[in-house]
């Protein structure tokens, strides 16, 4: 914990904002800021980008990059680009200003001075205690009780279902629940955060009869991000919900495939881990035993090389040189005349 809060506080005396220019007329952000700061920062951008009308031409990205800026002109709307007169959007402006939601889902206890108990900041992550009790101390803190919905542990006599059970969209209670114990999306390996998801049911809503359909409880509802709620009604994937909230996918091959139990909660439903056997060596003799390892190893490694060399020694062939036979020498006669001959 001492580690993590000094780790913390480094990190948060690192913090920036940094603008740089780019080709084409363009510029670059980069920055690093407070987790939740960043959170709702995200958040009031999809916020804008998502209050345009549906004959608008940007794309999600782009209008996300348009919604900075107005922010930082000051405007409190996202302007439809659709340029019709019966756009349903209010171009007024005026737009309450509100504080910023940003959700932390942490226990009880983590409130508490001198907790180290982690707590979970969505689209982000675990963090610190301390990081969490930061948030909290400014912040309109909700308090989260299971709903009456929520399917409660069975008791002896049969439990009837209350009526929003019969109603194809889940209360605020029930929602914010199932985002809270979900964290993110089902959908195996996806991490896109669960207040970003739809809730879908996985037992399909009869809009004809809903009694006869699958039911708007927890036990029935499941959140996935907008491209995995399509690719499940796609027909490719089958999916059958498991006691313990987790999920089995089986595609077309037939391969199965296990979601978590219970995202955030599982941690807090798991039973501790049995506790180890008797050590076999100590760290010394663990340490000791590497280094022969590794000596053993290097030997052999030597001995292939030696082996290696001398393979190559023996292939090679020289060619045999003989020493030259002399020459024989022939006397020239000069005669009598005195030299220069």
């Amino acid at each position: 914990p001492e580690g993590m809060r000094e780790r913390r506080r480094r990190a948060l005396a690192d913090r920036f904002v940094g603008v740089s220019a780019a080709e084409d007329g363009m510029a670059r952000i980069l920055g690093s800021i407070p987790a939740e700061q960043a959170r709702a920062f995200d958040g009031r951008l999809r916020e804008l980008a998502m209050s345009v009308c549906r004959h608008d031409s940007r794309t999600y990205e782009q209008r996300r990059a348009d919604a900075l800026g107005a922010l930082v002109s000051g405007s409190t709307v996202l302007v439809c680009d659709c340029e019709r007169g019966d756009c349903p959007q209010d171009r007024s402006g005026l737009v309450i200003m509100r504080r910023p939601l940003v959700h932390v889902v942490v226990h009880d206890s983590t409130l508490s001075p001198g907790s180290n108990e982690p707590a979970h900041l969505d689209g982000f992550g675990v963090i610190s205690a301390e990081h969490a009790r930061n948030i909290a101390k400014d912040a309109d803190v909700r308090e989260v009780r299971v709903p009456a919905d929520a399917e409660p542990e069975p008791e002896p006599e049969p439990t009837p279902e209350p009526a929003s059970a019969l109603v194809y969209r889940p209360g605020a209670a029930l929602d914010t629940w199932l985002r809270i114990i979900s964290g993110s999306c089902q959908w195996p390996h996806c991490d896109v955060p669960a207040w970003n998801c739809d809730l879908d049911h996985n037992d399909p809503f009869n809009h004809t009869d809903p009694a006869q359909g699958g039911k708007t409880v927890a036990s029935n509802l499941s959140a996935f991000c907008r491209n995995h709620h399509r690719l499940k009604h796609s027909g490719k994937w089958q999916l059958n919900p498991n006691p313990d909230r987790s999920i089995t996918l089986t595609s077309q091959t037939g391969h199965c495939y296990r979601t978590r139990d219970a995202g955030l909660l599982a941690g807090q439903q798991e039973p501790p881990p049995p506790e180890g056997g008797t050590r076999r060596r100590t760290r010394l003799e663990n340490k000791v035993a590497q280094i022969r390892s590794e000596r053993k190893h290097r030997r052999v490694k030597i001995q292939h090389r030696a082996a290696q060399h001398a393979e190559r020694k023996r292939r090679q062939t020289f060619p045999i040189s003989t020493p030259r036979k002399p020459m024989p020498r022939e006397t020239i006669d000069y005669g009598n005349d005195p030299p220069p001959f």
